[in-house]
């Protein structure tokens, strides 16, 4: 494989001086010393961040999934369509989104366990080149007031386009949150969670966990492994590569 299709012009662009894959590896370096990557207030230098905060994640986001309003009112009995609905009445609107959702399961969670759930998102965003400056920090600063001006020295993008920027957005935070809380569980008793190997366990985790179709899968495989992944987000396009 040649170095210019392993490594895609927009991966390579300059953001805040290192490129997207020098921000993922720093990304991954304060993860594996259980630092939150987005400094904020006093807490994200301690090294116990992420053992603290990623049972709080499961508690407030992947244990308080919603549905869909739309299907509730269509006559579903499923608690949590009915949950999407109230919500969706609370807010004067037909249905609840992304951001709608996260902002209510986060509600009554304090500041850290925003932060540990911000840092997931910045991760998940990192390789999108969709996203404005404007309208990254507007999304953060939904879920998380008064965050703004600090996270643009940590969220630095002005890039141009990605074509799945709201596609499948809360399942691939379910997979990082359930991944992160899986490498975590398997932590030792040590500063780091798996030292210099922390990228092929993100790989096994990937292949063993992910379904191939997921964007978040892909653009992992790809930024732990430039050589050996493609770098290609689709599912159905990577396996069409594959055959």
């Amino acid at each position: 494989m040649n170095e210019e299709k392993n490594n895609p012009e927009h991966l390579n662009q300059i953001i805040g001086g290192k490129t997207v894959y020098q921000l993922f590896d720093d990304f991954i370096d304060s993860i594996n010393k259980g630092k939150s990557y987005i400094k904020y207030g006093n807490n994200y230098h301690l090294n116990n961040f992420w053992k603290n905060e990623l049972p709080k994640i499961k508690t407030y986001f992947l244990d308080n999934p919603f549905g869909s309003a739309k299907k509730a009112r269509k006559g579903s009995k499923n608690k949590y369509d009915i949950k999407a609905l109230e919500l969706a009445e609370k807010l004067n609107q037909k249905e609840v989104d992304f951001l709608d959702i996260v902002s209510e399961q986060f509600i009554n969670a304090k500041e850290t366990t925003k932060i540990a759930f911000v840092n997931l998102l910045w991760l998940r965003y990192i390789p999108m080149t969709i996203i404005t400056m404007i309208y990254q920090s507007d999304k953060i600063d939904y879920i998380t007031p008064n965050i703004k001006e600090h996270f643009k020295n940590n969220f630095p993008f002005e890039v141009d386009n990605y074509s799945f920027l709201q596609q499948n957005i809360y399942d691939d935070l379910k997979y990082l949150s359930e991944m992160f809380i899986s490498l975590f569980s398997e932590k030792k008793e040590n500063s780091q969670i798996m030292g210099n190997n922390i990228k092929a366990q993100i790989i096994k985790y990937c292949n063993q966990n992910i379904a191939k179709s997921s964007e978040i899968r892909n653009i992992l495989l790809h930024l732990c492994n430039p050589e050996e992944f493609e770098p290609i987000a689709s599912g159905s396009t990577k396996e069409k590569f594959e055959l």
